[in-house]
């Protein structure tokens, strides 16, 4: 990725309060009863948007329910920030494929907090991707 990439994309898609520009949980958009698919949202139990998009993810989900029941969620993956595949990969997959899958009860894959996972199971990806890019800005 380009230095100052993420600065401009912000800059475009939100405006100074980081509300987005173009939201999607209008009526015309994803909430609307009409719209065609079931809808999930899925973030990490520290996901600094969840205090900013003001509970539209759960807005959408319950119209959305309406039509489609529990093929639409909003979904916590614990242990993560915005970014669930670098702070708990596992869990963001076993979220998603448990979502995607319809499990539940006993055939539903483990969600876990890193402090719960067995070792080895969780590596520090977002080390290993700021170890990387210390590497590229040194060259």
């Amino acid at each position: 990725m380009r230095p100052g990439t993420t600065e401009y994309g912000l800059m475009i898609l939100f405006d100074v309060s980081l509300q987005p520009k173009l939201p999607l949980g209008t009526d015309d958009k994803l909430n609307n009863p009409e719209f065609p698919i079931p809808i999930s949202f899925v973030y990490g139990s520290n996901d600094w948007t969840r205090v900013v998009d003001t509970d539209f993810g759960k807005k959408i989900v319950e119209t959305n329910r309406g039509k489609f029941g529990s093929q639409s969620n909003f979904l916590i993956v614990p242990d993560a920030d915005h970014n669930m595949h670098m702070d708990n990969p596992q869990a963001l997959a076993n979220t998603v494929i448990n979502d995607l899958l319809g499990f539940e009860g006993e055939e539903k894959l483990p969600v876990l907090p890193l402090s719960e996972q067995e070792a080895g199971d969780h590596v520090d990806y977002q080390r290993e991707f700021e170890q990387d890019q210390n590497e590229i800005y040194r060259q």
